[in-house]
């Protein structure tokens, strides 16, 4: 898992990974909190909304982390 790469994801589809963590519980604690239902190789991918307009779509980022 790298930044900058694009991974499929069962929740969101193709998303861009923006950072890495060791674990997800340090993910969690950058706020990454939004499951993406991603599981692959002792990997997983979370998202975290960065904005949400009460008239349109979130925009968010994604994270890796190893489970």
């Amino acid at each position: 898992m790298q930044a900058g790469k694009n991974v499929y994801t069962p929740r969101f589809c193709t998303v861009t990974i923006k950072e890495v963590f060791d674990n997800v519980r340090t993910a969690r604690e950058a706020g990454y909190t939004e499951p993406t239902h991603y599981h692959k190789d002792g990997w997983t991918v979370l998202g975290r909304v960065i904005s949400c307009p009460s008239a349109g779509w979130c925009q968010m980022v994604f994270a890796g982390a190893k489970e």
